[in-house]
């Protein structure tokens, strides 16, 4: 990653001493960058968050030190990348200070390319679909089809990320490859809940062979920790008591928020 930016990440990016434990949200890129997070600081998932409820691993003790994972809470330490209205963190929309007022100008790839490209994970060794998998997931790809995103897209890609090898990737094929891949691996399923346990339609086994890591999902009974009500609707209608309860929220649109409060 580009030096400059790389120092203005939250300083618990570089914190290599406490024990975190992470909070997954709904899709792939969550799961993909906890089991990047795992690999590289031995950091765990204890909590699962779907935007409408928080679970816990049952009968696990409660740590204060925690990592919300493509969840984008308004408090506490993040990674994530989408416009939110926290500027505290690990998040590349944050860190180039992008609102919906210069949103054409946002980061649009995974949090899993934030983490592979800060932390220099080596991705070299894997094969060309391999490296396609990592442009799918939360259509990293898109901007270099697009002739008003193209150089934005090659922007965070190559000059910030410093990762052309995958850039050199998307010049050799069409936007309906990718879109195949996304298919063929289920990269738009989401992760859920079912009897207490964490289930999901996405192709992990596939995806752990092609991406060379073990992306399961815990092997344990998650129980209710909190509930939550989630909302959608233009920024400029969300009221004062909905700001003051926010918990979690992220532009989709420019002026247009996914968002849920307190109960």
């Amino acid at each position: 990653m580009n030096g400059e930016l790389k120092q203005k990440f939250p300083s618990w990016t570089n914190d290599w001493y406490t024990e975190y434990d992470l909070v997954l949200s709904d899709d792939i890129d969550s799961l993909l960058s906890c089991e990047l997070l795992r690999q590289l600081k031995g950091y765990e998932i204890n909590y699962f968050y779907d935007f409408e409820r928080i679970y816990k691993v049952k009968n696990t003790p409660i740590n204060e030190n925690i990592i919300g994972v493509d969840t984008d809470f308004v408090r506490g330490k993040n990674w994530g990348n989408h416009i939110t209205i926290s500027n505290a963190n690990a998040n590349l929309n944050c860190i180039c200070d992008i609102t919906n007022d210069n949103y054409s100008k946002k980061y649009c790839g995974s949090t899993a390319l934030e983490i592979i490209s800060y932390y220099n994970y080596d991705i070299s060794h894997l094969t060309e679909e391999g490296k396609m998998i990592l442009l799918a997931i939360d259509c990293g790809f898109k901007g270099f089809y697009n002739e008003y995103f193209h150089n934005i897209q090659k922007y965070y890609l190559c000059d910030v990320m410093q990762l052309e090898e995958l850039y050199q990737v998307i010049q050799r094929h069409t936007i309906e490859e990718f879109y195949e891949v996304i298919r063929k691996y289920k990269l738009y399923g989401k992760i859920y809940i079912k009897q207490g346990r964490l289930t999901t339609d996405i192709e992990l086994k596939a995806l752990s062979e092609m991406l060379d890591l073990p992306l399961l999902l815990p092997n344990c009974e998650f129980e209710l920790f909190r509930k939550f009500q989630r909302k959608n609707k233009s920024i400029s209608l969300l009221s004062e008591q909905d700001m003051q309860n926010v918990v979690s929220l992220a532009f989709t649109r420019k002026n247009f928020v996914s968002y849920t409060i307190s109960l």
